[in-house]
């Protein structure tokens, strides 16, 4: 460094005012890139205002009033039989997913704000047509989905990496999860909609395109919200390594765990923050400047690379005050702070997501202390919080009984997605599972198995035949070892066969996965084509929201069914496995074989997973590779 910085003041006269006048903006712009993009807590308070805000937009702010929010709804007998009219109780309602529509409405005023308003504003503009949804063009981490019927279809998909295809499917599983507990899914409305898991709109969508998205600026008015991913899992993906933090009601049972031990009065007396400083450098430094000087601080940066200043989620709540700052959009830690009996100290919003209506800064049912998005007020309101802690323990209570107890629990998110799908229904075109083709009635041929990946399902049918085939010759493991089902229960330790397959000569990737099960207890070998699949839904390391699908023997099918040309999400027989099922129809579609005179060489990968308890585990060990070719 010295000696290039020599370098820049070398020469004479006119060379050295060229050098330096090339060295010092590029010595400028390294310095910016730097506070920009640094996690440590090294940047000068002077040099981070120079940082450009970006979308940060210090003094911008969503702010809007909603009347019915927190609310008492009005109560209402259930039935005829009845004596006391109905009414929300933790403890024995938060959990059921399968509210009626009465009681959804009744348990939880104020969340469905946000769909009345998505439904006026496109009721008022000529409401959604399919060609509208047809406009929109798929971009990584968009999904185009449809209920149909009661049942829920993937139309058509694309994702770029883990992050993607992780967010994609825990959004379909809980929209499934929603639509199977359902009273009556078949009086489902039916819909068509396209959605969204990138943190910002902007980054894939245009000015009134119609959408779902986790979160929205106050001016994306034709965006739709839904509940984020992290409500059935969050599987976090970071510099390639795997931070599991699980589905959202485990964090909340190992938060209820600790504080059932630790009194608001026993926390320690700070305001704890952890978070990554590149998301939104100008704003996190922002706090950790101001914050960075007093006694009650214990605000500190996070390096994910080396997990410096790590806390768990769980441990935050030992902390009387927790502060929430956005990132690059909206930031989806905050329902995990609401799971706290803590103060959340939020700086003004600019982003929306499904249950903020329900955000109330002052009056008898405030929930959360609201500063300036430049944090300059925090110090005099921490003054006040810490003179006062009876306040502050009544704003932390108010907190645990408006989210953590009632609208963030399992029972207030199937209502708002099956309250999502009605709002969007009555201004959406109606969607339709079949189509007239060359004058016959025929099922829309969705894009997995035609135009998107280029490969016909007659070439699916042949690799799933001849793998079978192949693997018959092979012996895996032990003699001893004792081949079974995964997903039967309960579940026993086995091995399971994932196979990729690369059609020579056809556009795109697609996966088929199978488990070869030899003679259990006596039973004859058996392949099972569990399911096709395409490219950008394999390999999901330790969480596979997939069961595999038995096409006979007694215990008849394990898993769900599916579509000749959609992929369907269905109901998983196995509750202690609680994940859907995506699954071809077994159909062995014997003409289709019979008519395929095609060569065709597969390349095949077989790697070797272990099966133990409840799911797929990490470790996964490419045992052998091998170049198969047959002719029909």
């Amino acid at each position: 460094m010295l000696a290039n910085a020599g370098s820049c003041l070398s020469g004479k006269g006119g060379g050295v005012l060229g050098l330096i006048s090339l060295c010092f903006p590029a010595a400028l712009i390294w310095i910016l890139w730097y506070a920009v993009n640094s996690d440590r807590d090294d940047v000068h308070p002077i040099l981070n205002q120079l940082i450009p805000a970006g979308h940060c937009a210090c003094h911008a702010a969503t702010i809007f009033e909603c009347s019915s929010c927190l609310e008492p709804a009005p109560e209402f007998v259930a039935n005829a039989t009845e004596v006391e009219p109905w009414k929300y109780e933790y403890g024995r309602d938060d959990r059921n997913a399968g509210l009626p529509e009465q009681q959804c409405w009744t348990s939880f005023p104020g969340l469905f704000e946000d769909i009345s308003r998505g439904a006026r504003y496109w009721r008022e503009n000529g409401g959604i047509s399919r060609q509208a949804l047809d406009s929109v063009k798929l971009v990584a981490g968009m999904t185009r989905a449809m209920i149909f019927d009661g049942d829920l279809y993937v139309v058509s998909t694309k994702s770029k990496g883990e992050d993607h295809r992780r967010k994609i499917l825990a959004t379909l599983s809980a929209m499934h999860r929603a639509l199977a507990a359902a009273p009556d899914r078949r009086s489902m409305p039916n819909v068509e909609f396209i959605y969204s898991v990138e943190d910002k709109a902007s980054d894939v969508t245009g000015i009134g395109d119609p959408m779902w998205v986790f979160a929205r600026r106050a001016s994306e008015a034709s965006l739709f919200l839904m509940p984020d991913f992290g409500y059935w899992a969050w599987h976090n993906v970071i510099d390639g390594k795997n931070n599991e933090i699980g589905a959202y009601e485990d964090v909340v049972e190992k938060v209820r765990d600790l504080e059932s031990e630790l009194d608001f009065s026993q926390k320690e007396d700070k305001l704890v923050w952890r978070g990554k400083l590149s998301f939104a450098p100008k704003l996190r430094r922002a706090l950790l400047n101001v914050a960075r000087a007093h006694d009650w601080s214990a605000v500190k940066e996070l390096n994910w690379r080396v997990k410096r200043n790590f806390l768990t989620l769980e441990d935050h709540c030992r902390f009387r005050y927790i502060a929430h700052v956005e990132g690059r959009s909206y930031s989806a830690s905050l329902k995990y702070r609401q799971a706290c009996r803590s103060v959340i100290i939020a700086h003004k919003l600019q982003y929306i997501q499904h249950h903020h209506y329900l955000l109330s800064s002052h009056g008898s049912t405030q929930n959360y202390v609201e500063v300036e998005r430049d944090f300059e007020d925090l110090p005099a309101k921490m003054e006040h919080l810490l003179a006062n802690p009876a306040e502050a323990e009544r704003i932390a209570d108010n907190s645990v009984k408006t989210f953590r107890e009632r609208y963030l629990t399992l029972a207030a998110e199937a209502c708002y997605w099956r309250n999502l799908w009605g709002g969007y229904a009555s201004i959406a075109e109606k969607p339709e599972l079949w189509t007239e083709a060359e004058g016959k009635r025929m099922p829309r041929q969705c894009v997995y198995y035609n135009k998107y990946y280029g490969v016909d399902r007659k070439y699916l049918m042949d690799a799933i035949a001849g793998a079978c085939a192949f693997f018959s010759t092979l012996t895996f493991g032990p003699a001893e070892s004792k081949y079974t089902h995964f997903a039967q229960y309960p579940h026993t330790y086995a091995t399971g066969i994932f196979v990729v397959m690369k059609p020579q000569g056809e556009e795109g990737k697609v996966s088929v996965q199978l488990e070869w099960m030899g003679g259990k207890d006596g039973n004859p070998n058996t392949c099972v084509p569990g399911m096709i699949i395409p490219e950008e839904f394999r390999a999901l390391n330790s969480r596979w929201p997939f069961d595999l699908c038995n096409t006979g023997g007694e215990n008849g099918r394990q898993g769900g069914y599916g579509n000749d040309f959609c992929l369907r999400w269905t109901v998983d027989p196995n509750p202690a496995h609680n994940e859907p099922d995506l699954v071809l129809l077994p159909q062995h579609a014997e003409a289709d074989l019979a008519k395929s005179f095609v060569d065709i060489s597969y390349q095949l990968w077989i790697l070797q997973k272990y099966v133990e308890d409840l799911g797929w585990y990490a470790s996964i060990k490419a045992f052998s590779s091998f170049i198969l070719s047959w002719n029909y």
